[in-house]
């Protein structure tokens, strides 16, 4: 069955509690998290020249318990619309995550995860076919080999592409309407070159049930990554506004450490963690109402990491399309997810 409407009418009161106070820089906010960021594991098979994985680093590396994964999912289930399965490592590198995908929608949450598609083989496709997975982003760069190869380091174009063909084909085949999957070209900024992608990347695919193509412009994962290596795209920093993240999102990494941000791979700033604490003492404590502070204050320039954000100067959404934008993002799941409150 469908979810509740008592639970919709819920979440749809949130979403605007949500709204007024992060337009309104309310620092001591009143609702528990929307999206929860869970890493099973920072291990990465690939060296991205634009992601940290590139560059040597001093953080510890492993794979998040079953047990830590299942404390966390009994928490959140009571409020939390969205599990993302992944923050700086390859999913498919944690053997659980299956059964992670199984606990997460069992507790009636929407469930997603991105891939680099290099370990994607037969198996992993049917173990990902076979779960309750709603959406799963492929991230491939470019049609091109040579120019794949630059961006997604160590890994080989063919291998990705017929694995990713023979995902799609499965799918296909068995006809079912999930997981959602979307194929998501990231690109090194030049003028005038398109976000978008292109004819020869879509005709890759072209017959398989690819529900979405979408192009985004490399980052410098808040001044982590050497931005020599490439060019980032101008931003407009007229409209300073504090960084959305906080007032919706939490961040688990694989040893149950929460930290600022899900960009923060280089674990610069610790919050606090989970293992013995619940995560609405996190979300509420001390660390992330003075976090929340300092931004609603302009003084992101005392964070490490929000100091060369650029996420703060988007656009404010006080308008009657943003509300519209936000509400339609925070209740686009209710009509594909059972869970009974």
């Amino acid at each position: 069955m469908q979810l509740s409407t008592l639970k919709r009418f819920r979440f749809f009161l949130r979403s605007m509690r949500y709204f007024y106070q992060w337009n309104r820089r309310v620092a001591d906010i009143d609702y528990p998290p929307f999206v929860v960021s869970i890493e099973p594991t920072n291990y990465c098979n690939l060296r991205c020249p634009m992601c940290p994985q590139s560059e040597k680093r001093d953080i510890d590396y492993g794979l998040m318990s079953t047990e830590l994964y299942a404390k966390i999912i009994n928490e959140i289930k009571h409020y939390a619309r969205e599990v993302i399965l992944n923050i700086g490592g390859e999913p498919l590198m944690n053997k659980r995550l299956p059964e992670f995908v199984q606990m997460a929608s069992d507790a009636g949450l929407y469930v997603k995860f991105d891939t680099n598609a290099m370990l994607l083989n037969e198996q992993w496709t049917e173990k990902i076919l076979d779960s309750p997975l709603d959406e799963i982003t492929f991230s491939f760069d470019s049609e091109d080999k040579a120019t794949y190869e630059y961006m997604r380091a160590r890994a080989k174009f063919e291998t990705v592409v017929q694995n990713m063909q023979y995902f799609l084909k499965e799918k296909k085949r068995r006809k079912q309407s999930q997981p959602r999957v979307v194929l998501q070209s990231i690109k090194l900024f030049k003028p005038h070159q398109p976000l978008d992608v292109g004819p020869a990347y879509r005709q890759l695919f072209e017959g398989l049930p690819v529900d979405e193509y979408r192009g985004v412009w490399a980052h410098d994962w808040v001044g982590t990554v050497e931005t020599g290596k490439y060019t980032l795209p101008p931003r407009e920093k007229a409209h300073y506004h504090p960084c959305r993240l906080l007032w919706k999102n939490i961040t688990v990494s694989w040893d149950g450490n929460v930290y600022l941000c899900c960009l923060d791979l280089n674990r610069q700033e610790l919050v606090d963690n989970v293992r013995d604490k619940s995560m609405l003492d996190v979300w509420f404590g001390a660390r992330m109402r003075a976090a929340r502070q300092r931004l609603t204050e302009e003084r992101n320039h005392e964070s490490v990491i929000c100091n060369s954000c650029d996420l703060l100067y988007e656009r404010p959404e006080f308008s009657a399309q943003g509300l519209k934008r936000v509400v339609q993002e925070n209740l686009r799941h209710f009509p594909v997810k059972i869970h009974s409150t």
